[in-house]
């Protein structure tokens, strides 16, 4: 395993943490909504020590305080690029799952991919939610503040649907160590993710129109993400390296970590170190 240390930076007057590791090209992991960057170990591991590992710890998490409102993606965006240049990153690879795929898009739309030596998105849709969704996590959100926490009535359903139905059967100590860092995300931080992903725009556009080699991993059974939207995305952009997991809800990383972790190691180590090719 990497040893990996815990390092600092300010943002808006908050101080905002990250953990980085290893030596070679830089890979930089973004964990998604209510998560932490746990979700990424068994992944690091299967990388080994070739790599140099960076996972931001998002507001709110951990010792990273939550951002002072109002805030957008955007900002996130910027702390991303914060870090970066922090540790003079060149030729990185960005990985980003569900909100942390949301983070990259927005990362690239800002200031282009020019550091990159390609990305991805895990779960994760370069389109915005549906108006039915959006509506359901206003609801969400309208309980959780009335409730002043983030309650296991709504949050156990809300994690329990977001895996495949045979994972429900095969893993549920998996699932229920999911649900625990769920129930543990400060109030605040879950507010502020759930408002990102609400106001955040579209980012189609810089998808198909990337000039960097993109991996984008669906689930089949993904209740968040609806693969129609990103199926014929992946099409319309020349370097997409698209799989779908056939036993995989929205944690594919959990779900089917050895064929997740071939995949995504397959791309880090030659695809993104060979320019694409």
């Amino acid at each position: 395993m990497i040893a990996l240390v815990e390092k600092t930076f300010s943002y808006k007057n908050t101080i905002q943490t990250y953990k980085i590791g290893g030596k070679g090209k830089p890979v930089l992991f973004i964990h998604g909504l209510a998560l932490n960057q746990t979700i990424w170990t068994s992944l690091i591991e299967a990388i080994g020590p070739q790599h140099q590992i960076i996972l931001p710890i998002l507001p709110g998490i951990g010792y990273s305080q939550i951002l002072p409102g109002p805030v957008d993606i955007t900002d996130y965006a910027y702390m991303i690029k914060a870090i970066i240049d922090k540790e003079q990153l060149e030729d990185i690879c960005l990985m980003g799952h569900s909100l942390g795929g949301y983070i990259i898009l927005e990362y690239i739309h800002l200031f282009s991919e020019n550091q990159l030596s390609g990305w991805g998105l895990i779960h994760s849709n370069a389109l915005i939610e549906p108006e039915e969704k959006i509506e359901v996590r206003k609801e969400i959100l309208k309980w959780v503040r009335q409730d002043g926490e983030v309650a296991k009535d709504y949050l156990i359903p809300l994690i329990e649907k977001d895996f495949a139905p045979q994972s429900k059967k095969k893993m549920p100590m998996v699932i229920a160590h999911t649900i625990k860092i769920g129930l543990n995300c400060p109030l605040n931080s879950y507010i502020q993710q759930n408002e990102l992903v609400i106001k955040r725009q579209a980012r189609a556009s810089t998808l198909t129109d990337t000039q960097k080699p993109v991996l984008i991993i669906l689930g089949k059974y993904d209740d968040i993400l609806d693969l129609n939207d990103m199926i014929p995305l992946s099409k319309q952009t020349k370097q997409a390296h698209t799989f779908t997991l056939e036993e995989s809800g929205h944690f594919g990383m959990l779900e089917e970590p050895t064929i997740f972790n071939n995949i995504v190691k397959d791309f880090i180590t030659n695809t993104c170190n060979n320019g694409g090719a």
